[in-house]
């Protein structure tokens, strides 16, 4: 068996991956991988066990109906980065007044509303 060969997640490895990439909103909560400034990520349900989790993740991972169904459309703008968002839900993501693609950006972006609020802006 070659060294190379890559084992599958343990459900505690895979949550906490699903965990970072909500938290920071810089890596794919699929596979892992680091996603580029500005690159749009999916919203997607994840399994984790015999729960579901809400993740970002990039286009290779997003499944094919959720590219399908967005194809053509504009996502959704992050409030704070910019980054291109899409919600698994139109109907969901109709009801939100906010983009934020992490957990980060969601902090960042009430923080900066917060002190333009205190300047009187």
């Amino acid at each position: 068996m070659s060294d190379d060969v890559t084992r599958p997640l343990t459900e505690e490895e895979r949550r906490a991956r699903i965990i970072t990439a909500r938290r920071t909103g810089g890596v794919c909560a699929g596979c892992g991988r680091a996603l580029g400034d500005g690159e749009t990520v999916w919203m997607e349900r994840l399994s984790v066990g015999r729960t579901h989790r809400w993740g970002p993740v990039g286009a290779g991972c997003a499944s094919p109906e959720f590219l399908q169904a967005t194809e053509g459309a504009e996502p959704a703008r992050c409030e704070h980065c910019g980054r291109g968002v899409y919600y698994r839900d139109r109907s969901w993501s109709g009801r939100r007044r906010l983009a934020l693609c992490s957990l980060v950006c969601n902090g960042r972006y009430h923080a900066a509303r917060r002190a333009r609020e205190a300047r009187g802006s």
